[in-house]
């Protein structure tokens, strides 16, 4: 009976099973997280979505359903945050730290072609990779994906409010994505998914399957070396569509101190 139970839970992870599992989780996670305003609580809750099935992914040595896994998570937490932000604007700007400097940064870029946000765009892309690769090798991942979970949440509120803000939504979701951000997100599982399995291997004596650990480590290089390039090339005409599909845009003049870390508990 053991074994049985035991192989019908590894399975789960294994099939496309995981799929609607991390579908539902990652959704309850998203909404549990919308409780407090604060700087730890969403992106606290909503690796935990995805996490066990990462864990049977290095453990069974398959990197290739993790890493789909990890993408599926992703998809799901930008498109729950983007229509928690349609429903309710103000709590998921509270509740997402940086997400007004971000989404005010970008609609400054939009009206204005104002690039100061990004002048520092290659520095920070590769110091984020450098910094969840370590926090990965610490932490068998979930430090990674504490910090890809800010980040998606802040995309997915950008993505939310410029849709308010525009004239076609349809356009103005599908450029607000932007394909260098995805391709970032994406390198960095890839990282995750990679560099992970050492921190489990100490604790946990999984095995470390070398040649894939390499393989998806040197993939998820090659995919940040892409993004940036992709972003030289694809910024420019993206701003200029999404400012014939949204031309008035708020820009707001933000205090240095416009978001806090405090608790702040909503019904």
């Amino acid at each position: 009976m053991y074994k049985h139970g035991e192989h019908l839970f590894k399975s789960s992870f294994e099939t496309w099973l995981a799929y609607p599992i991390i579908a539902v989780c990652t959704i309850l996670a998203a909404y549990t997280g919308m409780f407090t305003s604060s700087a730890y609580t969403l992106p606290f809750f909503a690796p935990f979505a995805v996490y066990l099935p990462l864990l049977f992914a290095v453990k069974l040595g398959k990197f290739e359903n993790g890493v789909k896994h990890l993408i599926w998570w992703s998809i799901l937490y930008i498109i729950a945050i983007f229509f928690m932000t349609l429903n309710d604007e103000e709590t998921v700007k509270q509740t997402v730290i940086h997400s007004s400097v971000y989404a005010n940064n970008k609609f400054k870029w939009i009206k204005y072609d104002d690039l100061s946000w990004n002048k520092d765009f290659v520095s920070s892309t590769f110091g984020q990779y450098f910094l969840i690769g370590i926090s990965s090798l610490a932490s068998g991942g979930l430090i990674g994906l504490l910090i890809i979970s800010r980040e998606l949440a802040k995309m997915g509120y950008y993505s939310g409010v410029l849709v308010l803000n525009s004239m076609d939504e349809f356009t103005a979701f599908i450029m607000s994505l932007e394909i260098w951000n995805i391709l970032k997100i994406i390198a960095f599982l890839y990282l995750i998914m990679s560099l992970s399995s050492f921190f489990l291997y100490w604790i946990m004596d999984f095995e470390l399957e070398k040649r894939k650990i390499l393989k998806h480590l040197l993939v998820s290089f090659f995919l940040i070396i892409t993004s940036v390039f992709l972003q030289m090339i694809f910024m420019s005409p993206t701003q200029k569509i999404l400012n014939k599909v949204a031309p008035n845009l708020p820009i707001m003049q933000l205090p240095p101190e416009a978001e806090t870390t405090d608790f702040k508990f909503y019904k």
